[in-house]
């Protein structure tokens, strides 16, 4: 039997138990694409007692491949079958669409955890770009502040309703600087990411931040969605993309918005242990208003 829209974006059959993308998400962002593929295996779960033994990706990611029979989830991403999910069906941790854009809870780790490390394992193509990336920079996990301010999204980036500028994450940035040397005596290295050069290049100029090039759009500020507009590396482009969010996760402090990509920092990160996280899209536009009477 075929239910679709399992949760949302997703088919699952269960006489195959495969989880299917739709067409309808094709065009949807590159993570969130994969955060209602996640959330889709939780409501599998939820309701029948098991996780899928495959997931068909040929509908996902369109604009990002030139062969629209590409399986882009196997692309990246593999199944680990000898991880078993043992947890119950009712899982008490935000997963649907509506709600999943929280803040993070170190308890909830433990909820997450078995289904993204079964359903999330990166494939070598990806291990082989965050080898590459952490030679060519000489990136030190546990002396490096990550900071992720992508300036692209088109919600997340405003708080939904309300929007954090730059600048607010470059003085939390050296608040955090601060408490390193005060506590080590030894200045961490900054990274950032971002898909505004503008940002880049503040950022470098106030802390001799390291950009991952390779993480580069090549493209006008202004130019939606963010993906490369060269098709030709578009791939590539992603395959960057990915390994950068897997090796800043694992930096020994990391500051960032609330968003899909964000999402599965903390979810590869395993925890939320000097994960400082920008909250404005975790709230109601009404908390950002007042009746002057």
């Amino acid at each position: 039997m075929i239910y679709e829209n399992i949760l949302y974006g997703y088919d699952y059959d269960s006489e195959k138990n495969i989880l299917i993308g739709r067409e309808d998400i094709k065009d949807y962002g590159f993570f969130s694409t994969f955060t209602l593929l996640l959330t889709s295996i939780m409501v599998v779960h939820g309701k029948f007692g098991k996780t899928p033994d495959n997931i068909d990706g040929t509908n996902l990611l369109r604009k990002l491949k030139k062969n629209d029979d590409k399986d882009v989830y196997h692309y990246f991403f593999h199944i680990d079958k000898t991880i078993s999910i043992d947890l119950p069906k009712e899982i008490p941790v935000p997963y649907s669409p509506n709600d999943h854009h929280t803040i993070y809870k170190e308890e909830n780790s433990k909820f997450y955890d078995p289904f993204f490390r079964k359903y999330f394992n990166v494939n070598e193509n990806i291990i082989s770009k965050i080898l590459h990336l952490k030679n060519k920079y000489s990136i030190e996990e546990n002396n490096t502040i990550a900071v992720i301010f992508r300036d692209s999204d088109k919600w997340t980036d405003m708080g939904g309703f309300n929007y954090v500028s730059a600048a607010g994450y470059l003085r939390m940035c050296k608040d955090v600087i601060e408490n390193v040397i005060e506590e080590s005596n030894q200045r961490p290295k900054i990274i950032i990411q971002s898909e505004n050069q503008g940002v880049v290049e503040t950022f470098q100029q106030a802390f001799g931040a390291i950009f991952l090039s390779e993480t580069s759009l090549g493209n006008p500020s202004d130019v939606y969605p963010p993906i490369p507009l060269n098709d030709d590396v578009r791939m590539e482009w992603a395959e960057y993309y990915i390994a950068s969010l897997w090796l800043l996760s694992k930096c020994k402090y990391v500051i960032t918005y609330t968003g899909n990509s964000e999402f599965f920092v903390y979810l590869n990160r395993g925890t939320t242990n000097n994960l400082i996280q920008e909250i404005t899209f975790t709230k109601n536009y009404k908390e950002f208003f007042t009746k002057n009477n």
